[in-house]
């Protein structure tokens, strides 16, 4: 059977001995205390090796759990360099190296890029090991094994001591027993906690105060995340405040917890620290829900650094069809020092979505919650995509965005969160950057016509607005260029999009409503060198490709396009595209009369389900009362995204 194994190695002492406290602490830190006595959850041998001890663990002997990454970090603060080797059935193989609790090189079969470039890496070999790294050559073409032997001989690890398992460890080895879940000692101070958000884990939170949908008699989970810092605690506690409730009662079924080690954002180890679960079953009726979740030990963390403990709390919910309710969410350390903290609002809703675009069906879970937030309208959109244009058109689109923010009238204290992301270089990087700025005077900011010239070079300009009282932005704009590389080298055709959460509350906060904002839109367009334009809304910001993923529309994703398979992907964004296929199809659309005339659509035809009107050089299209978007589908077929 082919060789599966993980190892840690302390490469600054030969004595097991001197590290049985600092090794008790990375472990500590990770929710594990020495066991007393007690049936061990996790056992550890320290092996004396040449050069250097090298660390077994019984958990992750194959491939690491996380565990040995997270501990090297720690050890090599105060213990030198510290190696994490792994191979998986012989031929995966990895070798980790830290230095200062931070990683300093890494070699990792079939990836080019992991690595510090040669001239670096040889520099830094010698002044650890005072030897040169192996030949890349003779790297590239061994085994795993073999690769693996290479790079411990050269840094002084012991043959052998990369493939030795726990069980093998012999008797000179420094044997310690840790069990899970101990509590902290009481420090009498309260952690720090602080509410965290991430848009792709927790997509929930963006859309309120509108409601997020959840399938109608499915179970749906839906996830909070909490930093925390400073004194750890042992136990939460948890309450869930039901208002605004309508239709038949919500269900909260389940409540789930866990706590992993979080540096500089990133979990950085799949081991939980502390996880637990409740199983209420209760009716959510407006009483609303409270419980606690123990053990629950949360180790304390430095909050000067950039470590920190991140909570995850999924709660699951059920409804039957028009269920609906808002809920707010408390979490903290159970007494004496309970500060409990307030997470963001969310209001949820169940529906049954109906709408499936034409020659498109629901595949697997992702279509599934595509098809939910295709039939939600919680997030107004109003869409343009532009012919390209050069200064010209940016200087256009600039008087736009600022007669659109004129427009906005929200309340002192407003915060504008600014996402801008450059086209990528011909080394394959992509300069990010993100700002929060005070709504006040915004477009007077030194930067704000840069952002708007040919020369700066943008592929995203994404403005979001945040009134105080909000913890997402309730409205905002985005401006996406298409992608150079391989796939896309057409002219591209830039996206403009004006979004805003579709609720009462996100207008008033905004100091506008729905009508003013499409107004204003629609007056732009008729004036605008536009491909085709459409309002809609769905449950979801716009967003479109960028370079760390392909984004289709909600509509695109359902159409029963592969997109993969079809070689389609990033090609979108062009005006080719563009010009000649649909992006969304919607109850309101501006389109191109020469469009319609090339894939050979009357007029007279569309005007049987939707009134036709002139607006500049484009047809205003809106969807007669009565009609159903699968009607207007039907007419537009040859300009669907799936049409040949």
């Amino acid at each position: 059977m082919a060789t599966t194994a993980a190892a840690l190695h302390v490469l600054g002492t030969s004595e097991p001995e001197a590290l049985d406290r600092a090794v008790s602490e990375a472990y500590a830190a990770l929710g594990w205390a020495a066991a007393e006595g007690g049936a061990a959850g996790r056992q550890v041998a320290l092996v004396p090796q040449a050069g250097g001890v090298t660390l077994l663990d019984a958990a992750a002997g194959g491939p690491d759990d996380g565990t040995l990454k997270a501990v090297a970090l720690a050890l090599s603060r105060s213990a030198g360099p510290v190696a994490v080797t792994e191979i998986v059935d012989g031929d995966t193989a990895a070798f980790l190296l830290f230095r200062g609790g931070l990683l300093a090189d890494a070699e990792i079969a079939g990836d080019e890029a992991a690595g510090l470039p040669a001239a670096e890496r040889r520099a830094l070999w010698q002044a650890l090991f005072d030897a040169p790294p192996p030949d890349p050559g003779a790297l590239a073409g061994a085994t795993g094994e073999a690769a693996l032997g290479l790079l411990c001989a050269a840094a002084g690890i012991a043959p052998g001591a990369a493939f030795a398992r726990y069980e093998e460890a012999g008797e000179g080895a420094l044997r310690l027993d840790f069990v899970r879940g101990a509590a902290p000692a009481p420090s009498g101070q309260a952690p720090d906690l602080a509410a965290y958000h991430d848009d792709d884990d927790c997509p929930h939170h963006r859309v309120y105060p509108a409601p997020w949908p959840i399938e109608a008699g499915r179970p749906t989970r839906l996830k909070y995340l909490m930093l925390s810092a400073g004194a750890g605690f042992d136990g939460l506690d948890l309450a869930l405040a039901v208002d605004d409730v309508a239709g038949p009662a919500l269900r909260l079924e389940r409540v789930e917890a866990q706590a992993f080690a979080f540096f500089n954002g990133q979990i950085t180890s799949g081991q939980p620290l502390a996880e637990g679960a409740l199983e209420p079953d209760g009716s959510l009726d407006g009483a609303g829900w409270a419980g606690r979740i123990v053990p629950f030990a949360v180790p304390a963390v430095e909050p000067e650094t950039r470590r920190r403990v991140v909570v995850i709390l999924r709660l699951t919910l059920s409804g039957a069809v028009g269920a609906a309710a808002r809920l707010r969410l408390h979490a903290g350390p159970v007494a004496p020092v309970a500060v409990p903290l307030a997470l963001p609002a969310l209001r949820v809703a169940a529906i049954r979505p109906e709408w499936v675009p034409r020659g498109g069906a629901v595949k697997d879970d992702y279509d599934r919650l595509m098809q939910l937030e295709l039939n939600q309208p919680s997030v107004a959109t109003l869409l343009a995509i532009l012919r390209p244009g050069g200064e010209a058109m940016l200087a256009d689109l600039r008087a736009r965005v600022e007669g659109w923010l004129a427009s906005l009238a929200p309340p002192p204290g407003t915060v504008v969160e600014m996402r801008t992301a450059k086209h990528m270089t011909a080394s394959g990087s992509v300069t990010r950057k993100r700002v929060a700025l005070p709504f006040e005077g915004l477009a007077k900011e030194k930067a704000w016509a840069r952002w708007f010239a040919a020369k700066s070079d943008l592929q995203r300009l994404a403005i979001g607005i945040r009134p105080p009282g909000f913890a997402h932005p309730v409205g905002g704009f985005l401006l996406r260029r298409g992608l150079r590389d391989e796939v896309s080298e057409a002219p591209d055709a830039p996206h403009a999009a004006f979004w805003t959460v579709a609720h009462g509350d996100a207008w008033e906060a905004l100091g506008t409503d729905e009508a003013a904002q499409r107004r204003a839109f629609a007056a732009w367009v008729a004036g605008a060198e536009v491909l085709q334009a459409q309002a809609y809304a769905v449950a979801a910001p716009p967003d479109f490709d960028d370079y760390d993923d392909y984004a289709q529309t909600h509509y695109e994703v359902l159409s029963g396009v592969d997109w993969f398979a079809e070689g389609l992907r990033g090609g979108q964004m062009t005006e080719a595209w563009c010009a000649r296929r649909l992006r969304v199809v919607a109850p309101e659309m501006w389109l191109q009369p020469e469009m319609l005339a090339a894939a050979g659509i009357a007029e007279g035809a569309l005007a049987g389900v939707a009134e036709i009107a002139p607006a500049g050089p484009l047809r205003h299209v809106v969807l007669r009362d009565g009609a159903a978007l699968p009607a207007l589908e039907e007419v537009l077929a040859p300009v669907l995204p799936g049409s040949r």
